[in-house]
């Protein structure tokens, strides 16, 4: 009887959809970065670390995830595309991974963009929050 309790339970666990406090669909679709936090501190586009502060934009797009709450992501770091996949989980986790993509003539405001660091997201209104470990350092985005 232990085991069939035990096998009902794992069922449960990995058949489950996203139940968790995140709704996963907020994180679909195009967001353009409007600032980074490193160490606490606000890092915003600037004539010194960009080449073009009006036209110079940081974009990534999450496609719709499936079953397993994984997908494909893609965007723009200024000068280069990229592509890559990502990976939710219930409690807001999330994995970017295999990103792949050229790194010519990029200002030095595209160094802080780096997904594979991203460890967790939140959405607020029109904000999204790619963590990487910690609050004190993310990379923020605007809906677009």
């Amino acid at each position: 009887m232990r085991c069939l309790v035990c096998f009902c339970f794992m069922i449960g666990i990995y058949s489950c959809s996203f139940d968790g406090s995140l709704d996963p669909n907020l994180i679909v679709g195009e967001w353009e970065v409007i600032y980074f936090v490193e160490e606490g501190e606000k890092v915003n586009k600037t004539e010194s670390n960009t080449f073009d502060i009006s036209s110079d934009v940081i974009l990534i797009d999450f496609g719709e995830y499936n079953s397993q709450l994984s997908g494909t992501v893609s965007g723009l770091r200024v000068t280069n595309g990229y592509v890559g996949e990502y990976q939710l989980s219930e409690d807001g986790d999330i994995i970017i991974s295999n990103v792949v993509g050229t790194l010519i003539n990029e200002p030095s405001w595209t160094q802080l963009f780096n997904l594979n660091e991203v460890q967790t997201f939140e959405v607020e209104s029109s904000l999204l929050y790619l963590y990487k470990g910690s609050a004190e350092n993310a990379i923020v985005f605007e809906r677009r």
